[in-house]
């Protein structure tokens, strides 16, 4: 038979309570956690089969054209009818032409030349929202490219090559919704602001998170796809997305 004197039973006692708090501390932070996902999530991820034969149509055609297998649930379709997250000659069946466009205009501080980006008006007008915002939480976002046209990007193209180029015809900067960031590097601070807050506005990184990697990650290419199909790629890429935000946050915190 053991024999605990009274000492041992409070230290005992005290080493149950330690385990228990930090149980509970642990359920407190799955509980919301869950809430989060949730939140976050779940409102728009149960419509996973809008657009499921579109998609699935896409898939197919990415396979058997270019070898590419993307699955259809890493397939988004936006605000314009278009593909999301795969290769595709948008220079066939879109015109930037055919919509509303506004320009953002800055003055280029080494030539002192005015300098102007076009985007669809409802491109714009979330681009506007999302930097004003931003700004608010000391994030400035600063406009380094937006639409190029066939020419421009088959110059591109040619100059930089497939790897850090995209084919001209296929490049999502033909649509008018798509902006590079000047300066935004994959592990700062403005890409983890942007990780957690740039989906509610509507834009999301369509060449950081990617099935098809020939060219590499662009944390500063980002495009607006309207806010239903912003959170439908954040379903799509959620374990990756949170991931990338845990390890930015114990980078500044």
């Amino acid at each position: 038979m053991i024999y605990f004197t009274f000492g041992t039973k409070m230290t005992m006692i005290l080493i149950c309570r330690a385990y228990m708090v930090i149980f509970l501390r642990f359920l407190l932070i799955l509980f919301f956690l869950g809430g989060y996902i949730g939140g976050t999530f779940g409102q728009n991820c149960e419509k996973n089969w809008m657009y499921y034969e579109y998609r699935k149509s896409i898939s197919e055609e990415a396979k058997l054209k270019y070898g590419i297998d993307v699955p259809i649930d890493k397939i988004q379709v936006d605000f314009l009818g278009l593909p999301i997250g795969v290769r595709y000659h948008y220079s066939k069946v879109y015109r930037i032409g055919d919509r509303p466009t506004k320009k953002v205009t800055r003055k280029n501080k080494r030539s002192k030349k005015q300098e102007s980006f076009l985007l669809l008006e409802e491109a714009y007008d979330n681009w506007i929202k999302l930097k004003k915002i931003a700004a608010e939480d000391d994030i400035i976002l600063k406009l380094n490219n937006s639409y190029r046209s066939y020419i421009t990007q088959k110059a591109l193209y040619q100059r930089l090559g497939r790897k850090l180029a995209e084919e001209p015809g296929y490049s999502e900067h033909h649509l008018g919704t798509t902006i590079d960031l000047y300066k935004l590097e994959a592990e700062s601070a403005d890409f983890l602001w942007l990780l957690r807050y740039a989906f509610d506005y509507g834009w999301v990184p369509s060449y950081y998170f990617r099935v098809e990697r020939h060219i590499k990650q662009e944390a500063w290419h980002w495009r607006y796809v309207g806010k239903l199909a912003a959170q439908k790629f954040k379903c799509a890429w959620e374990i990756e997305i949170n991931q990338k935000i845990w390890r930015l946050k114990e980078l500044y915190r």
